[in-house]
């Protein structure tokens, strides 16, 4: 096909194609509203009673005035630097907790108390009818002694007889079981004191028997007590482990204190407020630190709320609402989106998108333009909002009603005809649906009856004849029909017509001569 021209893109008709599908853009943003007010729910508000006193409401309304003026990269800095403060700031509290906790920690490792019990391992066999996983016999009796009086069982009669608020780890740091010699298998226990060294021992002791059986039910050994020692010693490595848990509490404060050292005034200000706000939201146990610190960083979440009668025993509470301002981004994006890909769609299509293609690309005469909308008399909810789109976009004459489009494209078809002697008018197109069938009929209809009233007492003029058939290209019957045509009449719909096979159609009319009155464009 010989195109006359490149079309190009006409941003006024691409602001008409958007705004007549107002109806697609209005469920998009609704559908968009809906998706971030159920995001919005899944973000709680937190409420904080009024015992919180003032400090938290000033935090956190010098936090929304500070995030206002720090870009995103410098909050991003911020956040991830506070992240490492509540990283640091766990680490410390597990290392204190530790070492109030631990029984061993908090012994002197100069004068460590301890009580122990050797055995003698006799008569055990080391053939292959027993597992010995590489190691000795008496290395694998050892174990099994040490994983029992390790276990629960045994870890929570020791804390009932000591002190029900002793942790269980803090109980297994105090219970050992070593292989002295080669067949000597020693239980040994520390304490504050030798009292609790015993008391300690005398749990074990109910144990013992059973875990001796079944020890016996894996290996055959005999085993017998030798020696019940109970010594004050230097431990080394009791020092070495208390050392190592100073240096590591050492090490997080450090590390506390040159958080803030890399960022600027502005940041350091919010960091600083952040983490006064973290410590109060944390102080109480109620809130996780993922969404203290969420909070901390989105703090026009934060709302203050007075607990009335209960001002000194507040509570952190998480309440589900719908924000506006969520609903708002949610209707933009989806706007957005959906006008970018309508958008999208009218830039790539191949399809004709308006009357202008026709006459700059195409190089054909168009007629007219015939509204599809109000054809069938029926009116769409909210026809006015079209009407008022139309009548901001299109010309008076593209606006007309069906019937009064197709009388002056007759009109003007018919006096061509007239003109050129053209007497076998063919009205066809490239596309078929209702619409343009129904077009097709009503412009044949009045063609036909426009020449019986125009051409009575004329008998020198040949009367004009229309009729009309599907695409020349598409369908086989039709190319007898356009043999006996002289002239044609395209109808094509916009969105509808592909624009290579309108000029498809144009070049095999031009080849075989047949003269083209025009395209008649359906909107």
């Amino acid at each position: 096909m010989e195109s006359k021209g490149i079309i190009e893109l006409n941003a006024k008709d691409m602001l008409y194609q958007l705004c007549r599908k107002w109806r697609t853009l209005l469920i998009c943003a609704l559908c968009g509203i809906i998706l971030m007010a159920g995001l919005s729910w899944t973000r709680p508000i937190v409420i904080m009673g009024e015992s919180s006193g003032k400090t938290l409401d000033s935090n956190f309304d010098q936090l929304a005035q500070l995030k206002e003026k720090l870009s995103g990269r410098e909050l991003n800095e911020v956040r991830m630097t506070v992240e490492s403060y509540l990283t640091f700031r766990r680490l410390l509290l597990y290392n204190g907790e530790r070492s109030d906790d631990s029984i061993l920690l908090k012994l002197n490792p100069h004068m460590m108390p301890s009580l122990s019990r050797s055995y003698a391992i006799s008569n055990y066999e080391t053939g292959n009818d027993y597992p010995t996983d590489g190691k000795d016999i008496c290395d694998n009796i050892a174990e099994i002694y040490k994983r029992e009086i390790r276990s629960s069982r045994v870890v929570e009669d020791i804390r009932h007889a000591l002190n029900d608020s002793i942790n269980a780890a803090s109980i297994q740091e105090i219970l050992n079981v070593t292989k002295d010699a080669k067949s000597i298998v020693s239980i040994r226990v520390y304490g504050t004191d030798r009292e609790q060294c015993e008391t300690i021992m005398s749990v074990i002791d109910k144990y013992f028997d059973d875990i001796t059986k079944k020890a016996q039910s894996i290996y055959s050994f005999d085993i017998a007590l030798i020696n019940d020692l109970f010594e004050e010693t230097e431990n080394t490595d009791l020092y070495e482990a208390q050392q190592d848990q100073a240096n590591n509490t050492a090490n997080i404060q450090r590390n506390l204190m040159a958080l803030p050292d890399k960022l600027v005034e502005g940041q350091k200000t919010y960091y600083d407020t952040a983490v006064s706000a973290a410590e109060e939201l944390l102080s109480d146990g109620t809130m996780s630190e993922a969404a203290v610190l969420e909070l901390l960083f989105h703090p026009e979440d934060y709302k203050s709320e007075a607990d009335s009668g209960e001002a000194k025993n507040a509570e952190v509470q998480a309440l589900r609402v719908i924000r506006p301002k969520y609903l708002v981004v949610g209707a933009f994006l989806a706007l957005f989106l959906a006008a970018a890909w309508i958008l999208f769609r009218y830039i790539v299509s191949t399809k004709l998108k308006n009357k202008d293609e026709v006459r700059w690309v195409l190089g054909s005469n168009v007629l007219g333009v015939v509204k599809a909308d109000s054809l069938s008399g029926k009116k769409k909810p909210l026809q006015a909002v079209d009407e008022a789109i139309d009548k901001l976009f299109l010309s008076e004459n593209d606006r007309l009603e069906p019937d009064k489009s197709i009388e002056l494209i007759c009109n003007e078809a018919y006096w061509w005809a007239v003109k050129n002697n053209a007497s076998r008018i063919l009205v066809t197109g490239s596309f078929s649906d209702s619409v343009t069938e129904e077009i097709k009929r009503r412009i044949c209809s009045a063609l036909n009856a426009l020449s019986e009233s125009k051409g009575m007492g004329q008998a020198d003029r040949k009367p004009v004849e229309a009729f009309m058939s599907e695409s020349v290209i598409r369908s086989v019957d039709a190319k007898e029909k356009y043999t006996e045509a002289d002239s044609v009449i395209f109808v094509e719909r916009v969105n509808g017509s592909h624009f290579n096979d309108i000029g498809e159609e144009i070049e095999l009319y031009k080849r075989h001569d047949i003269a083209i009155i025009g395209t008649v464009v359906v909107s």
